[in-house]
């Protein structure tokens, strides 16, 4: 008597299409084992596509068959594209079973695989099902890039959304909760360039937000969250980014200042470790001479430990810390503003942001008419269907596209808002600091140092061991430095600020000036 292995598959859409239930595969092997006089071993069964050999059930029982081989006679299946749907993949697991001596065969497609002009009608057999996969996969990458053009979202949902089908069947996305609301706020934090991604991973892994290092950094990259679906290149198509049907958690704005920090366009703050309290000026001085960047270390003398700036090259000699401070101290002071000429800038500035708050005025009161006009707009859509010829489907994507502008518009709005508010506040602020700008700096932690000198001196200083000078003159600075020197001055006569100051100078504007 021989002796079987038989084996069962499905996928998901043949059992519920086709009748290829498992149950029936297995009655017509039993029966078929039965008529033969064939003793069956063992059952194994999938629920896995064919594509592959990838599958858990067949895998074990290949294992088994090269454990028992001479136990086993036959591998048996009810037909070829239940053993594989991929003929090269086939034809090599034939070979390894015939090698241990066991038959392979279809009960309802029955092939004797020693006559070579059998061989022939196995390799129809495979590449059919083969062939109908790769249309049936064509079909679907299709239908699904067709989806993808109109906005629907296709895929595992990322965190922040749940996946969800509206009203037309289109799978998209809705905000989820608690969550979205972290991922919204971890955006806003990192646009600010305070934070390096792991350092506020951190900070929201505690909040609940538990990601790895890289899936972070995923998250701060993925456009879907700033309301767009991504279509990638696919064979002669060219990368198409398109507005999705889902609400976004992000502004375009604050996904684009992220995405310019993450590409390395806009400068993050340095991380600071023990020796950078004691050397706060280390990369941010250059070498008179090389033009190389400063760097420090400490040395062992009699007295204890001392600390030294060198450049990287060694060519400008050693310098003491403590002095190179000292002078970094009294250059600060150039820039500061002096009690004399402190409510002269103050008035001068307020006077500027008075002038601002009547344009802001009148922004929010256009954006006002323009909201209300998008929502009479809606209305009209809405009391519309049934009443033209438009589709309910092309309907609900014009309003999802007024509702859009309303929250970019609200958003516009508040942000107005917002500045006007606080804006007395850094106003008083900034005046304050740079009334006493050497003391601020002094009494500050590392990281505190380095905004401070990164803002005021984008471009680095130059250190020669006695005297600082900047790369490119700062006309904002230079104006406060020829106030200082001439603030008698300046009190009698009538001073305009020109809005061409400086390129580095944050310009006068909806939001407060800071160094």
């Amino acid at each position: 008597m021989s002796r079987a292995i038989i084996y069962t598959r499905v996928s998901t859409d043949e059992q519920a299409n086709s009748g290829y239930s498992l149950q029936h595969q297995k009655a017509l092997l039993e029966k078929y084992c039965q008529v033969q006089n064939i003793e069956i071993v063992k059952h194994f069964q999938d629920d896995f596509s064919a594509k592959t050999f990838d599958r858990p059930e067949i895998k074990k029982a290949f294992e088994y068959m090269k454990r028992n081989k001479k136990d086993i006679d036959i591998f048996l299946f009810t037909k070829w594209d239940r053993f594989s749907r991929n003929q090269e993949e086939s034809i090599k697991a034939i070979r390894q079973l015939h090698n241990l001596g066991i038959q392979v065969n279809s009960v309802e497609q029955p092939l004797d695989l020693d006559n070579p002009d059998n061989k022939i009608l196995l390799s129809m057999y495979l590449i059919i099902p083969e062939v109908e996969n790769d249309k049936n996969s064509q079909r679907t990458k299709d239908g699904m890039r067709r989806a993808m053009r109109e906005g629907c979202f296709m895929g595992r949902n990322p965190i922040g959304y749940l996946r969800f089908r509206d009203e037309n069947g289109n799978s998209t996305l809705i905000p989820d909760g608690k969550m979205s609301l972290l991922i919204k706020s971890a955006f806003k934090d990192f646009s600010t360039g305070l934070y390096s991604a792991n350092e506020l991973r951190l900070i929201y892994n505690k909040k609940g937000l538990k990601v790895s290092k890289q899936g972070f950094i995923d998250i701060l990259r993925n456009n879907i969250y700033s309301g767009k679906i991504i279509i990638p290149e696919f064979k002669k198509e060219p990368l198409e980014i398109v507005n999705g049907l889902h609400q976004k958690i992000v502004s375009v704005e604050t996904f684009e200042k992220v995405a310019s920090i993450l590409s390395g366009k806009k400068k993050k703050q340095f991380a600071s470790n023990s020796n950078d309290e004691i050397l706060p000026l280390r990369q941010q001085l250059l070498c008179s001479v090389c033009g190389k960047k400063f760097t420090g270390a400490a040395s062992k003398g009699n007295g204890g430990k001392f600390y030294y700036y060198h450049c990287q090259s060694r060519c400008n000699g050693n310098y003491r810390a403590i002095e190179v401070h000292n002078l970094f101290s009294k250059f600060l002071k150039q820039f500061e503003i002096k009690d004399e000429v402190y409510d002269l800038y103050l008035n001068m500035l307020e006077d500027k942001f008075s002038e601002n708050s009547k344009i802001r005025d009148i922004r929010i009161r256009k954006i006002n008419t323009e909201i209300q006009a998008l929502r009479d707009k809606i209305i009209t859509l809405e009391d519309s269907i049934g009443e033209n010829e438009i589709s309910v489907s092309r309907i609900i994507k014009i309003v999802k596209r007024h509702e859009d502008s309303i929250n970019n518009l609200n958003e516009e709005k508040d942000n107005l808002n917002i500045a006007d508010k606080e804006f007395g506040t850094y106003l008083k602020f900034g005046i304050s600091f740079l009334n006493g700008l050497s003391t601020y700096y002094e009494t500050s932690n590392s990281k505190i140092k380095k905004m401070i000198i990164g803002s005021i001196f984008p471009e680095k200083l130059v250190f020669d061991g006695k005297n600082y000078r900047t790369l490119k003159d700062n006309a904002f600075l230079q104006l406060i430095f020829n106030n200082n020197n001439a603030s008698e001055d300046i009190k009698k006569e009538k001073v305009i600020l020109s809005n061409d100051l400086s390129c580095k100078a944050p310009p006068l504007g909806l939001e407060p000036r800071t160094l």
